[in-house]
This record gives structure tokens, C-alpha cells and sequence, in this order.
């Protein structure tokens, strides 16, 4: 019976991402879906190309009786026997949990409160400091799955030409591939880069921090060497090209970016927060800061570009992680055990 996904961001980001390369690694496994979404042409484009069914919601606030009501038609017309919703507000917006009809799984992806998943018969959290931060709310330990992202990026493409993004072949390329928020800690890494004679910072991602970002460059004389790129959908090019990858949130639930720098060959530089402390065993798949921590951040980067033989080691154990605990059908295998059990 197919699988019914809701998501109701039409933003671009980590877990929107992630919603794609799930369904498509799940269609590679022959099991029908069928999805309702916020408006997105990408994504709805993405799907279609897959032949995937996708209809279009409001997801409005809480007080929104027409999301409900496409979710609920939707799934019926589809004869799903389990809806994935994907964040608080696909989840708030599901089919009540206790009744006749499709289970309700959410996978969460964040430190969010639990109210809003009171219509979900199971959750999927990403990270077992999401799972705690459930449970300690009261959501009951067997009905709770953690399972976490594998990496969906192909590397086998060329490296983005370094040129064309102004930065000299030579140069020492640190990238960061992140939402400009300023919870993920990007002025922390301008600051530290800044320090770096020589370095070049690349910036993929967008957000509402980009000017104040820009102008922090300016205001250190580090303008001239930080690129801001975007929303790219090269990942790997851009990680085959770049010599190490940062990643200085100051809250971050798991952190993608840490498995996708492993499985590219990466050395990695992240905060010592939530998710990424989790993942990274210090000095030995990755190097950890602490958040906000300018010095820090600045000397584990300057260890990795004056080492390279410790660069490799460090992206040599990475890759292992990525290859083994994070490996791609293990994850898909978790997540048909839990969405689809008459298949196991």
C-alpha cells in the first residue's frame, strides 16, 4: 500500500532536502508514494520526475481546517496505510492519532515541543538528544524510533572550477554549507577566517543574515575572500573542491553536513554542540569547538591547513563512518522497518 509524505515548508534547507532523497531512494525500492505539500516547484518538479503524485496545501497556522482536510482526502484516494509528516506543521495538521485509518509517523528533526505532534502514532527522531528532549516531554519510549540521515549526495562529479567563483586554485578553501541564520554560527566562522591569511571562505546556503554577514567581512578587511554562493545544488562539486568543511552552529540537532563532508573525503571542523558532538569523535573523525569560541574555531582550521597528512587521516575516518554506521541502504532499511512493516 503506497506511503502518504506531508511537508509544509517551502523553504530550502537540510530537512527539505532530505525529504526528497528519502522518497527517492524509497521509489528505487518499488514502494508507491504519494505526497501533499507546501508549494514548491522544485520539489513538486523533483516528485514528477519520479512519478510521484503531489498535491499542493495551505499548511496555514493552527487554525487551518483545509490542510487537514487534503491530507486526510489525499491518503484515503492513495489507500495509504502510513502518513510520514515531516516538521511540527505537517504534523500538527495530520489525521487525528486513535482512529480508523492511516498511522501517523513524524520524523523530527528538532528540539520542538511535543504538543505538536499529539495526532502522530509514532515519531522517527534523527538524533538521540531530539529523542530525550520527547520522552522528557512525556512522549512515550515505545512509540519512538532514531533513526538517523544518511548522506544522499553522488560525489562522483567534477569539482566546481574554482575560478569561476574568484578564488585562486592554490588557495586554502574552506566551506560551509548552511542557511544564513545566525543560529548556525556563520559570523563565528567569518571572524575566525578573517584571521587566516590567505584562506578563502565559501558560503552556500541563503537567508535574512546575508547582509549583515557581508557588511562583518567588509567591517574585518576579509571581503575579498569570502564568496556568498547561494542555494547550489552542486553539494558534491562544491565539496570536491573545497579543502575542508566547517560547520560552527551554535545549536544543531544532528547536522547533515557532517556525514556529507565524511562520505566526500572531507576533513571536518564543527561546534561542540548537540548533533555534531554526537557524531564526531574528536581527533579522530573530525575536530569539535566550542561554539562562539573565535580562538578555537580559528586554530583547529589553521591545524587542519598547516597538516594535511592529518587533514587526510581525519577525512580517511570520516569516510569509514559514512561507508558503515551511516551507510545509505542501512538508514532506508530502519525507515522501511518503521513506515512500511509488511514489507519486512
Amino acid at each position: 500500500m503506497p506511503l502518504l509524505h506531508a511537508i509544509g515548508s517551502a523553504r530550502n534547507g537540510g530537512a527539505e532536502t532530505f525529504f526528497v532523497s528519502l522518497i527517492q531512494e524509497l521509489h528505487a525500492r518499488n514502494i508507491r508514494q504519494t505526497a501533499v505539500i507546501k508549494k514548491h516547484e522544485g520539489r513538486q518538479s523533483a516528485l514528477a520526475a519520479m512519478g510521484v503524485s503531489v498535491r499542493t496545501a495551505p499548511f496555514g497556522g493552527l487554525v487551518d481546517p483545509m490542510t487537514k482536510r487534503i491530507i486526510a482526502r489525499t491518503a484515503a484516494q492513495a489507500g495509504a496505510d502510513t502518513i510520514l509528516t515531516w516538521m511540527s506543521r505537517a504534523s500538527w495538521h495530520a489525521p487525528a492519532a486513535g482512529r480508523s485509518g492511516p498511522r501517523v509517523v513524524a520524523r523530527v528533526g528538532g528540539f520542538y515541543n511535543v504538543k505538536y505532534y499529539r495526532n502522530c502514532d509514532h515519531i522517527i527522531a534523527i538524533a538521540p538528544q531530539i529523542a530525550n528532549h520527547l520522552t522528557a516531554q512525556g512522549w512515550p519510549q515505545d512509540k519512538l524510533s532514531i533513526i538517523p540521515n544518511f548522506c544522499a549526495v553522488d560525489f562522483n562529479v567534477p569539482a566546481v572550477n574554482r575560478e569561476s567563483l574568484a578564488t585562486p586554485a592554490d588557495a586554502p578553501v574552506i566551506l560551509a554549507l548552511s542557511r544564513l541564520h545566525p543560529v548556525k554560527g556563520l559570523d563565528v566562522l567569518i571572524r575566525a577566517v578573517a584571521r587566516l591569511d590567505g584562506v578563502y571562505l565559501w558560503l552556500a546556503g541563503d537567508g535574512d543574515e546575508q547582509a549583515a554577514l557581508a557588511a562583518l567581512a567588509r567591517e574585518l578587511g576579509a571581503a575579498d575572500r569570502v564568496r556568498f554562493l547561494g542555494w547550489r545544488s552542486d553539494r558534491a562539486g562544491l565539496i570536491n573542491a573545497a579543502d575542508i568543511i566547517a560547520f560552527p552552529s551554535r545549536r544543531e540537532p544532528l547536522g547533515s553536513v557532517v556525514v556529507e563532508a565524511w562520505a566526500g573525503g572531507k576533513p571536518i571542523v564543527a561546534s561542540d554542540v548537540d548533533g555534531p558532538a554526537w557524531l564526531i569523535d574528536h581527533g579522530e573523525t573530525g575536530l569539535l569547538a566550542p561554539p562562539e569560541d573565535v580562538d578555537a574555531l580559528q586554530e583547529q582550521l589553521a591545524a587542519l591547513i598547516s597538516s594535511p597528512d592529518e587533514a587526510r587521516r581525519l577525512a580517511a575516518n570520516g569516510r569509514q563512518q559514512a561507508e558503515t554506521t551511516y551507510a545509505r541502504d542501512r538508514i532506508i532499511d530502519a525507515y522501511e522497518r518503521v513506515l512500511v512493516p509488511w514489507s519486512a
